[in-house]
């Protein structure tokens, strides 16, 4: 029985180990998301910037600041449009993640509790090897005494 519980910690240790793993794996993909979304809203912020500056140069007359404003604008865009499917890719990773993260810790939790109940199973047959042992010894010298 002790045998069994040790391979059942020993088992526990790994997918605890693989636990982390994807615990690491999923944080990282929600930094990266957190990345892109800081990066879109620069750009968003971006615009926002440009769109004043132009309509500020278009006030003064400044044609050539108000063209250099549009063109930080449609840059800026661009950049939107092009983070805009890596967002999407990487909030798709981490649905999969998720997903492996928690099989990992489910199939961790269910091996804690093989374990769990091995020691328990262990320290039952403790008391009745101890109550055994009481109920030989009473009646052993249950026996003496009568003679």
């Amino acid at each position: 029985m002790m045998e069994r519980r040790h391979r059942l910690q020993r088992l526990l240790a790994i997918r605890r180990m693989g636990e982390e793993i994807e615990r690491r794996h999923l944080q990282s993909a929600l930094g990266s998301v957190a990345e892109v979304e800081n990066a879109l809203s620069q750009q968003a912020h971006a615009i926002s910037d440009a769109s004043e500056a132009a309509s500020s140069a278009l006030r003064s007359g400044n044609r050539s600041e108000r063209l250099f404003a549009e063109a930080q604008a449609e840059v800026a865009g661009w950049n939107q449009m092009r983070l805009t499917p890596v967002l999407q890719s990487r909030r798709q990773e981490i649905a999969s993640s998720t997903a492996a993260f928690l099989d990992r810790r489910r199939e961790a939790e269910q091996i804690q509790q093989l374990v769990n109940n091995c020691r328990l199973e262990l320290r039952l047959m403790e008391i009745r090897k101890a109550q055994a042992a009481a109920d030989d010894w009473f009646l052993t010298r249950r026996i003496v005494e009568r003679k």
